[in-house]
């Protein structure tokens, strides 16, 4: 092979080369990313949160492409969630309270 050819040969080699590890650090970044994300299952509501944005109400808002690459994680509030509980238990309690009271004067009426 002549002076040339390997040259081009050798250039197109280190273009490979360097393609083939852009894409596995990409793809690495990708998958650490991923599973940096989601750390909890708890909805908006059960008082799981987009840290590092206000604005992403949901897990797959906040963990699309664009919140991966940004850094963004779902995670879950220990202490919202307690008092989250606390209050469903509340409202279940007021709610069991109120039928049971129905039912007492239903069979009053009776």
């Amino acid at each position: 092979m002549d002076q040339k050819h390997k040259f081009v040969t050798t250039l197109v080699l280190f273009i490979l080369l360097g393609i083939i590890l852009y894409i596995i650090k990409r793809y690495s970044k990708f998958q650490e990313c991923f599973s940096e994300c989601d750390r909890t299952n708890l909805t908006y509501d059960e008082g799981a949160r987009c840290i590092n944005s206000e604005y992403r109400l949901s897990k797959e808002f906040c963990c699309s492409s664009y919140g991966q690459r940004k850094g963004h994680i779902w995670k879950g509030d220990n202490e919202l969630l307690i008092n989250n509980q606390l209050k469903m238990k509340e409202r279940v309690d007021k709610k069991l309270k109120e039928l049971e009271n129905e039912k007492v004067e239903s069979e009053y009426e009776n």
